[in-house]
């Protein structure tokens, strides 16, 4: 189970620092109930972000692709590369939050979301 620390998440639109490149919204998949708290992933150690994984499941509905919603107000789709992300982007299984993805798994998708993720360390 992923523990998220709660002293790196960005609560105020006006603390990012990048807006046409951190997203706010992401279309996503998650089984357990669309949008229950908001889309969450293990992002850490930027700018190599070793140590990160999924944790909420990216869409992939588009022929494989997502549609991410940017703080400057643009939107934009991603088709997801690495096959590990959209077997985990496609899952419908509950319970699959328990065991996600991590970056050596999902290399190219992992840090594309990873980049664009507003965090105190990558605002």
């Amino acid at each position: 189970m992923v523990i998220l620390d709660a002293s790196v998440m960005i609560v105020k639109e006006s603390l990012i620092s990048h807006a046409s490149q951190r997203y706010l919204w992401v279309e996503e998949n998650d089984p357990r109930g669309e949008n229950v708290g908001g889309w969450v992933i293990d992002a850490k150690n930027p700018p190599g972000w070793a140590g990160s994984a999924f944790v909420d499941g990216p869409a992939a509905w588009h022929g494989g692709a997502s549609t991410f919603s940017f703080a400057d107000g643009h939107a934009e789709m991603h088709r997801w590369i690495d096959s590990t992300t959209v077997t985990y982007s496609l899952s419908m299984l509950p319970n699959k939050w328990q065991s996600p993805p991590n970056i050596s798994q999902c290399p190219s998708d992992l840090t594309y979301v990873c980049n664009g993720y507003a965090s105190i360390q990558n605002p």
